[in-house]
């Protein structure tokens, strides 16, 4: 089983279809989707302690018909001088924290939780956010950009949106475009653990094209590549006059509904007040994108940086 997993596979698809055929005999019709024929197996809960030299790294991983595994710790030394007390901390926190981990573990089997929502291994932990003191869950349904951490979900009233996981994130950035009709609503951002972040928002309606899909050619509409750049330049004008910058404000970021010239800016990671927010580290110029230098690693963001839309040329 083991040769037959560590195989290379095309894609996690055919993976995951091997695994079902190893494990089919063993395997029970579930509750959830008997009509499909899919099946699901208990989840086996797995730690890995990786001792590389000196060193000690946590990984922990869920295993079911398609096995996750996470990073837990960074790599932590086990050697350093007598007198440092933050490398001795930051071992004795990782070896606490690893027996409290089992403590817990065992406490889960004992007293199992009552069943509720089924678990999305394959998406992150989170399956609800707060919205006027409300309680709102949700499943996901697919991830939508393969760069960062954006998903549909569709929500118990039917509805569908948009959620993202980010360490930063322009929150009143965001709050001024939709006040200027320039982004979809915001309706929650929660701090998680580890500094990440989760957006939700409304989904861009689909009368709404990506501008670069249109400057391509690949969208519907047909707007020649001058007339978007003014429309855009103009449509962006009054956020970034009320002291407001986006900070990768390009043709992959804005939508723009071609019949009634309204255009739509998302992924406001960078977005902030003009001069305060700065650049995240290995950020500069490429080939196919444009920015105002080739380095700005934690350079202050300015409008006039958005301004330009060269990337739009």
């Amino acid at each position: 089983m083991s040769n037959e997993l560590c195989a290379i596979y095309s894609n996690e698809d055919a993976r995951e279809t091997s695994f079902r055929e190893l494990l089919g005999e063993f395997l029970q019709p579930c509750n959830y989707c008997r009509s499909c024929g899919m099946h699901q197996i208990e989840v086996t809960i797995n730690f890995l302690l990786r001792h590389v030299g000196p060193n000690i790294q946590v990984f922990g991983g869920a295993m079911v018909d398609r096995p996750q595994v996470e990073v837990l710790t960074p790599n932590v030394p086990m050697h350093f001088y007598s007198l440092n007390e933050a490398m001795f901390l930051d071992l004795a926190h990782t070896l606490t924290a690893f027996n409290m981990l089992f403590i817990d573990i065992g406490n889960l089997y004992r007293n199992p939780p009552k069943p509720g929502l089924r678990i999305q291994y394959t998406f992150p932990y989170p399956r609800d956010f707060e919205q006027q003191e409300t309680k709102i869950r949700f499943t996901y349904l697919k991830r939508v950009d393969r760069a960062r951490l954006v998903f549909m979900v569709k929500r118990e009233q039917d509805d569908f949106l948009f959620v993202e996981f980010a360490m930063r994130y322009g929150e009143d950035a965001h709050r001024k475009a939709y006040q200027l009709h320039l982004a979809p609503e915001l309706l929650a951002i929660h701090t998680l653990e580890g500094g990440w972040k989760m957006i939700v928002m409304r989904l861009i309606p689909k009368e709404y094209e990506a501008v670069d899909d249109i400057i391509s050619g690949q969208a519907k509409s047909k707007v020649s590549r001058e007339n978007m750049k003014s429309l855009v330049q103009n449509s962006s004008e009054p956020f970034l006059n009320s002291g407001y910058v986006h900070g990768d404000l390009r043709g992959a970021n804005i939508c723009v509904h071609v019949e009634v010239k309204n255009v739509l800016m998302f992924d406001f990671d960078w977005a902030g007040l003009d001069g305060k927010v700065t650049y995240p580290m290995n950020v500069g110029r490429t080939e196919t994108i444009w920015r105002p230098n080739r380095e700005l690693s934690s350079w202050p963001i300015k409008s006039k940086d958005d301004r330009p839309l060269k990337n739009l040329q």
